[in-house]
């Protein structure tokens, strides 16, 4: 059983980091040097031995602060004040993925694009050989480009892949469900969650269901459509009639 850190009113500074506010009992935002926005995550009492970072902590999050991960947060340093252990990570401006879903109409394949690309964040970091350990809907941010961004790689000396893969597949789930209908997307995730298909597998199927819905119909051309198309026409005829004009002024011009 893992301890949970309990944390009382935050001070006013911890090191060189200026409290702004408290996100949650064990999470703040604060300003550090060159007032950089951060958040500070107090870490579980776990990460300590004989009250010092412990050594497998040490090495892994000294991995994590060298990734240098476009879709990963990036870990500034390991902090200890006020009788806790911080980690200090990049402020990633956003909404978490559940509510960045609810609050824009996506399409399918929209949708199943913002899918695929967590999972292939979450598979590159198990290509570096780094389990995150702790994805959840407040950890997977869709920053204002549409970007996905994970934060949050959890100190703790997660090794297995597979904790990953369950908890993702779950949020996928999740997010799938704000779907109506029979939909391609939902039908792709629960069969991977049966069949315990991996993420590359389910990222496959994705990637066909999202290409599949992005297809156009043939619907019959819009008063719009047909108006584009004999402008186009019409352009195209004063530029012939412009050219024959053109040459018969030469002609006559080298005749006479």
């Amino acid at each position: 059983m893992l301890s949970t850190p309990q944390t009382s009113l935050p001070p006013e500074t911890i090191g060189d980091y200026r409290i702004l506010a408290a996100l949650s009992p064990t999470t703040f935002r604060a300003l550090g040097p060159g007032d950089k926005s951060v958040v500070l995550k107090v870490c579980d009492a776990d990460c300590l031995q004989r009250g010092k970072l412990h050594p497998g902590i040490h090495a892994r999050m000294s991995r994590v602060r060298e990734l240098a991960h476009p879709g990963v947060a990036n870990l500034h340093s390991m902090e200890r004040d006020a009788g806790h252990l911080f980690a200090v990570w990049d402020d990633v401006p956003g909404e978490s993925i559940e509510q960045y879903v609810q609050s824009h109409s996506m399409s399918s394949p929209a949708l199943a694009r913002l899918a695929r690309e967590v999972i292939l964040i979450v598979e590159s970091l198990h290509a570096l050989g780094i389990v995150h350990g702790r994805i959840n809907a407040g950890n997977v941010i869709v920053d204002s480009r549409g970007s996905v961004r994970l934060t949050h790689v959890s100190p703790l000396l997660y090794d297995d892949p597979s904790l990953d893969e369950s908890a993702t597949l779950d949020l996928l789930a999740r997010l799938m469900q704000s779907l109506s209908g029979d939909e391609p997307l939902l039908n792709a995730v629960q069969t991977a969650i049966e069949r315990k298909q991996s993420l590359r597998t389910l990222a496959a199927a994705l990637a066909v269901s999202g290409d599949s819905q992005n297809t156009k119909t043939d619907e019959p051309p819009t008063d719009s459509d047909v108006g584009v198309r004999w402008s186009t026409v019409a352009l195209a005829i004063s530029f012939a009639l412009l050219g024959v004009a053109a040459a018969w002024v030469i002609y006559r011009t080298m005749g006479s």
